[in-house]
């Protein structure tokens, strides 16, 4: 038997708006091919920039890669 795939869809447009319909209706169709989907509202979110590095590159505290370019200007 194959690998069990999933598919993440984000969208950024208003609840109900054209975006999401489109999207809902592309997940049941991969739903009917036995693909598990989920779609994430990216306004539902709480989404902010990180304010722990203003001076330079930033830095994951998990990891050496930076995570923004050292040219980003603040």
């Amino acid at each position: 038997m194959g690998e069990k795939k999933k598919v993440v869809a984000f969208t950024a447009g208003r609840r109900g708006g054209n975006c999401e319909i489109y999207v809902k209706i592309a997940l049941q169709e991969l739903t009917k091919m036995g693909i598990e989907c989920e779609m994430i509202r990216l306004h539902d979110c709480d989404l902010r920039p990180c304010i722990d590095c203003p001076n330079g590159p930033c830095y994951s505290k998990s990891s050496s890669t930076p995570l923004h370019s050292p040219h980003r200007q603040t």
